[in-house]
Order: structure tokens, then sequence, then C-alpha cells
């Protein structure tokens, strides 16, 4: 008999974030369950088991920095809300959720274990129909046509049709994401696995599916974050740096004399055309220039408080019917400049936290001890980066599947400063 405390509503929390990471796409695009509020009833669920974990089993309630950190943006969406349009609700929800599961985050390793190779294993099963994809398209289009709605099933096809995958998806932005989590997970962990040949193909199989979902924005800034990550978590930093530098150098010399033979639906071949385009003084925004402008009008009217919480796509200066495809730009058009401090202090506080955490560890009476924390702030540092990078040209803070992506590097923090007992 399964007994209930604080450590099993823990693991069934983390277990229950991670499996809507990777699903929640699904859960409002299948025929089998066409529920459109599905993704919003199980977060309202978590949001149930974090009180149930504090009343009935006298949790203590611990306000830590790296969660407190995240209150005034959550009033001040709150206070929009409710004194102005009820617009962007689910996001908000899917906001609160995550950051009151931080409260129920406790020093059990064995949970942070669970997540992060139930994580790695889903990546290898969704980066696995991509090549099935590749492989055997009939077979692929056969079992998701029975998997899908009609209109994501058609979209997958039109990307198919371009020679961009979506893997076991409904769109390639969610197949590249978890190709970025899947090689995250699999460099923090590198050193656990007794097998470099099994690290080595692995990471060729999530790069290659990268570079196939026509990602341009994700394989670069995945680059990027990694080198960082390299240097900062290396213990010899130069020698790091001078490497990093070389394999930059490397990496342009490629794109310079062989990035015309890259496939021009593949990402390299994507980010290629980006350097030849912004050479030549030519449009690489992918049209979001207009986007840009209406949302940076829409600001000036309102500077400090914004136009309200979620109205950029319903405002009727918006001619463009998209959101703004930059969170940034987004909070300073929606909630002003008040907002988008409220946002940006969280992401960087946390970031820095990260590197002085690393700092503590990297002390010799800490280091030996602590090489699993090592690690998960390896990983949490990694996606940290790559989510701030990518809030300039995407919609992770919308996107259930990136925002726990997130908050899953918040969760690895957070255990990382329990396990080493070390707190503001």
């Amino acid at each position: 008999m399964i007994k209930i405390n604080n450590k099993t509503i823990e693991r069934f929390l983390l277990i229950g974030y991670t499996l809507l990471i990777y699903f929640s796409w699904l859960l409002t695009s299948n025929k089998i369950v066409g529920f459109s509020y599905f993704n919003q009833v199980i977060m309202m669920m978590f949001i149930f088991l974090v009180m149930l974990n504090f009343f009935f089993f006298e949790s203590k309630i611990r306000f830590r920095s790296i969660i407190v950190v995240w209150f005034p943006l959550i009033v001040l969406i709150l206070l929009n809300l409710v004194f102005r349009e009820r617009q962007g609700i689910t996001t908000f929800i899917q906001i609160l959720s995550s950051v009151l599961v931080l409260f129920v985050i406790s020093n059990d390793r064995k949970s942070t274990n669970v997540v992060l190779k139930l994580a790695l294993f889903l990546s290898i099963v969704f980066t696995g129909f991509l090549y099935l994809e590749l492989i055997s398209p009939s077979i692929y289009f056969g079992l998701m046509g029975k998997l899908l709605v009609t209109e994501d099933f058609q979209t997958v096809v039109t990307f198919y049709n371009r020679g961009v995958f979506s893997g076991f998806t409904n769109q390639p932005g969610h197949m590249a994401g978890y190709c970025v989590l899947g090689l995250t997970i699999l460099y923090g962990y590198k050193s656990k696995i007794n097998h470099l040949s099994i690290y080595y193909i692995l990471t060729v199989f999530f790069f290659v599916a990268l570079v196939l979902t026509s990602k341009r924005a994700h394989t670069a800034f995945y680059f990027i974050s990694l080198l960082f990550t390299y240097i900062l978590f290396s213990r010899n930093k130069f020698k790091s740096f001078l490497l990093s530098f070389c394999i930059v150098v490397f990496t342009i010399t490629i794109f310079y004399f062989l990035g015309e033979y890259f496939s021009s639906t593949s990402s390299l071949g994507r980010i290629y055309e980006s350097f030849v385009g912004l050479s030549n003084g030519g449009d690489i925004d992918s049209g979001r220039a207009e986007i840009y402008l209406s949302a940076i009008e829409l600001f000036r009217s309102s500077p400090l408080f914004g136009i309200g919480w979620g109205n950029f796509y319903f405002n009727d200066l918006n001619s463009t019917n998209y959101i703004v495809h930059n969170v940034y730009i987004q909070i300073l058009t929606e909630i002003g400049i008040l907002g988008l401090s409220f946002f940006i202090f969280p992401l960087v506080f946390l970031l820095v936290k990260t590197i002085n955490l690393l700092n503590k560890i990297g002390q010799k009476e800490y280091y030996n001890r602590n090489m699993e924390e090592i690690g998960w702030l390896r990983v949490s540092f990694l996606i940290q980066l790559f989510f701030i990078l990518y809030c300039f040209t995407g919609n992770p803070l919308y996107n259930l599947d990136y925002l726990g992506m997130y908050f899953l590097s918040i969760f690895l923090l957070v255990k990382s400063c329990n396990s080493i007992e070390v707190y503001n």
C-alpha cells in the first residue's frame, strides 16, 4: 500500500509536471479526448495538491528567495485579471502552478533523478518518431492521422511537404524543444553514463533531429547556451574559453565555405541564410517587424502599466492576428515597464543564484561531495540561459512545454540548494 506523505506528493507533482511538459500539446490536439481545457484542469489539480500538502501533512512553508522572487509578477498579473479585461488566464494559471509546485521541493534525491531520467526517455521516444517520419512516412502518418485532430494533422503534413519534421508533436517548434531538453539532460549526466559511446550516439541522435526541425533559433541559442555552460562549469575556465573560441571560429569557417550546401529547410541552412540576408541588408525576422512595431506603438499609449495582460492579440491595432514572438516586447506592451522589470529580475536573479551556488560547490570542501548537484546545476543553467535567449524570438512564456522546461530547471536549482543546505 502506498503511504501518502510529503515526499509522495512531491514525486507525484514532479512526475506529473514532467509528463505535462511533453504531452500538453497532445491533451488538446487528440481525437480521443476532445477537451480544450485539459491542461488548465491538470494545473489546477497541481495547485490543489500543493495546498493539500500544507494543510493536511503539516509541511512547512519555506519562503525562499528562489520562489518569492516571482510573487511581484504573479500579483501584477492577478491585478490585471481582476481590474482589467480577463485575457491570458491560461498563462497565469501555468505560471502560478509552476511557482507553487516549488514549495513542495525537498532534498529527496531520488525524485530528482527519476524526473530527469523520465524526461530523457521521453525525449528519446519523441525524437524516435521524427526518424520514423524521415525513414517511413507512411507508417508515421498512419499513426499520427489516427491520433491528431484534422487541423493539427494537416499542419504536420504541410511541414513535412516543406522538408520540416515534427516528430511526435503537432508542430516542429515543440519537437525542437524536446531535442534541446534531451541534449541538455544528456550533457548534465555525461559523467554518470558508463559508456561514452552511448553519450556520443545519443548526442548525434538529438542534434540531427534538432537540425531537421528547421528551427534556427533553437539551434543557435542551444549552441550559445552550451558554450557558456561549458566555460562556466569548467574548473580551468581559461582553457575552456580558448577551446570554445576555437569551436566558434571553426563553426563560422564551416558556414562560410560550406553553408551554401546545407539544405535550406534544415536549421543549419536557415542559419546560413540568415547570415547571408543580414550581410545583404535583407529581412531575417520572418516578417515579424510589423508585429514588433504594432506592439511598440501600443506600449507608447500606456508605458508604465501597459494595455492589459493578454490583450495584445485582441487589440484593434494588431493587424497581424499573432502574438508578438518576443516575450520581452509583449510583456512591455501588456503590463508595461513595471511588468517587464518584474519578469526580468527573477530571470537574472536565478541565473546569478545558479552561478553563485556553483562557485560554492566548486570549493574543495564541497566539490567531491556534490558531484551530482553539479550535474543538476549544469542542466539548470543551460535551460535557464536558453529560455532567456529564446524569449527574444519566440513565445516560451506562453507555451506550457517551454515554460515547464524553464521551471524544471528552477526545480533543479532548489534541489541543489536543499541538498547542500545553502539558503539566502
